[in-house]
């Protein structure tokens, strides 16, 4: 029997620590070349609909209402005239804030063997393909032609307000993040895109409490 990647082994021991109860159907596993970490049925067994296989604790997954510092950062979005988003952008943005003040607290985060297991760069997403700050590699030009010419462009602009979502994100950037995480030296730019990127890909609105919510398990 093969022993399991050591990214793999400490994000299911943190899951059995934290009673995340994962079908023994289900199988965790680690890309050899990517290395990114996924969740597959690797039985002969076709699992059902409707069946529940992860079991994930509220207290455990990553929200504005469970993250390290949570009154403080909800304090913060209300002083910036942001109360408490659920859904939207706005929930996009201050989870991605919640999420990476738990990286750069690195292993003094509860979620820290959660959060090794996840992309350590910027995920590709279509918003950040060819911006300066991206770690994908499409041209610049070719990304402003895709993002002007497809009816998806039109996912970048605020329809409301006509602001681009990159001005968004490095106005809150500005604005929020920057004075709120202002005791780390290793605040930047492109660490919170990575965190953004991460929120707009995987994150999923829990229940009207929680809002918005980084899942472990269930994010795969």
């Amino acid at each position: 029997m093969h022993s399991k990647p050591d990214s793999v082994q400490r994000l299911l021991s943190w899951c059995s620590l934290k009673r995340i109860h994962i079908d023994e159907r289900l199988s965790v596993i680690q890309d050899e070349i990517a290395g990114e970490i996924s969740v597959f049925n690797l039985t002969d067994e076709t699992i059902p609909v409707y069946q529940t296989l992860v079991t994930i604790p509220r207290r455990w997954m990553i929200s504005i209402r469970t993250c390290t510092s949570s009154g403080s950062l909800i304090t913060c979005l209300t002083d910036n005239g942001i109360h408490v988003p659920v859904y939207g952008h706005e929930a996009q943005l201050a989870l991605a804030l919640a999420l990476y003040r738990e990286f750069l607290l690195g292993s003094r985060s509860e979620w820290a063997d959660y959060l090794q297991s996840l992309p350590q760069k910027t995920v590709p997403i279509g918003l950040f393909w060819g911006y300066k700050y991206s770690d994908d590699d499409v041209p610049e030009r070719e990304a402003i032609d895709w993002k002007g010419n497809h009816d998806m462009g039109r996912l970048f602009v605020n329809p409301e307000t006509g602001v681009e979502r990159l001005t968004e994100i490095r106005g809150f950037y500005e604005r929020v993040v920057e004075p709120f995480l202002s005791s780390s030296a290793e605040v930047n730019l492109r660490g919170y895109h990575h965190a953004y990127s991460l929120v707009t890909s995987r994150a999923f609105l829990v229940d009207g409490y929680h809002g918005l919510s980084m899942v472990p398990i269930a994010d795969r």
